[in-house]
Parts: structure tokens; C-alpha cells; sequence
């Protein structure tokens, strides 16, 4: 878990510094070939465990984002993940999400998720898979993959909103659980609070 967390913290850190910059390679003859476009599915266990308003807590920051997240959910501080991100997880810090967002008006979200991508299979992910998807009503381009020997899946989204901001959102989590965390992204994340 630890390595993969690493792995993505750093990941966070330089594709959001690559948006930033608006550097970056924009050869596609070295991207990775993404599978057959695929929403991660929703399982019918996952729909049926959302919790009740009552036990969540909305957690974000404006101009990142907010989700709806259980209430003994704490702030998680990775000290590899760009110092600006805003991170959330459960107790055991097992199940994180993550809130980037970064101003360049000439960032492309496909361009960002196949560097990430890239970066997944580079690190150990198998099964990576891309989408166009709709995050709670968003227009995103969604993408995921499983670290099967740490028993861990990542899931990310990138979009670009009319100020010029991309926005990257990440749910990482234990295979029996990330389609909780999933969830709580799908259903509830907003721009605004």
C-alpha cells in the first residue's frame, strides 16, 4: 500500500507541475494504449452501502471541489503529493481521495490521463482502462487500474473547467472497498460546496 501511495503521490505531484508548466511531450506515438472505454462499474453492494447525509461530512476547498465523505474520514497529509493537494481518508488511511486542481487554460485532460496512464502501467498497475465518463453531472474523462499484488485500486478523473483549471480527482482504495470511495465521488462531488 505504502509503495503505491508513493507511486501516486509523486504521479500527483508531476503530472499537476506538467499542467502547471503547460510542458509536456504532446507526441502520442509513446502514450499508452488504453483498453476498450469502460465506466468502472458501480456493483449493486457499493450503490446499497451509501451512507445517509447524516453520517457524512462535506470535505474540500473551493476551487477544488468538495465530496461527501463518512464522518470519521480524516484529512490525510502525503508528504510526496503536490503541496497543494487536498486529501482525505479513512482512519487507517487505507482509502484516500485526492483534490487537485491547477490553473492552464491549455491543458487537455486526455493528454493529463495518459501521462497518468503511462505512469500507472510504469508502476506496476494492470488492467488499465479509460473512459468518457459524468462525475456527479461533470463531464470527465475517467481512468483506472488494480496494483494486484498490493491488492489496491487507483481511479482518477480529469476535467477542465470554463476558468481554465484542471482538475484531477483520485480514489484510491483497497480492492473490497474502493467502490465505496468510488461512490462517494460519484454521488456527491461538486465545484461548489
Amino acid at each position: 500500500m505504502k509503495k503505491a501511495l508513493v507511486f501516486v503521490s509523486g504521479l500527483t505531484l508531476s503530472l499537476f507541475l506538467l499542467a502547471a508548466c503547460g510542458a509536456g511531450n504532446t507526441s502520442r506515438s509513446t502514450e499508452t494504449n488504453i483498453e476498450t472505454p469502460t465506466p468502472m462499474p458501480m456493483s449493486e453492494t457499493s450503490i446499497q452501502q451509501t451512507r445517509p447525509v447524516d453520517e457524512t461530512k462535506r470535505a474540500g476547498k473551493e476551487g477544488y471541489g468538495f465530496v461527501s465523505v463518512p464522518n470519521d474520514w480524516v484529512a490525510f497529509i502525503d508528504p510526496n503529493a503536490a503541496p497543494d493537494a487536498i486529501q482525505f481518508s479513512d482512519a487507517a488511511g487505507k482509502n484516500i481521495i485526492t483534490l487537485t486542481a491547477a490553473y492552464n487554460p491549455e491543458a487537455d485532460p486526455e493528454d493529463v490521463l495518459n501521462a497518468y496512464a503511462n505512469s500507472m502501467e510504469e508502476g506496476g498497475a494492470e488492467g488499465i482502462t479509460g473512459a468518457s465518463v459524468s462525475l456527479n453531472g461533470i463531464s470527465a474523462l475517467q481512468i483506472y487500474g488494480f496494483y494486484v499484488e498490493e491488492d489496491i485500486c487507483l481511479v482518477a478523473w480529469a476535467f477542465q473547467t470554463d476558468d481554465g483549471y484542471m482538475h484531477l480527482i483520485s480514489a484510491e482504495g483497497l480492492m473490497d472497498r474502493v467502490m465505496d470511495v468510488v461512490g462517494y465521488l460519484e454521488s456527491t462531488y461538486a465545484l461548489d460546496a
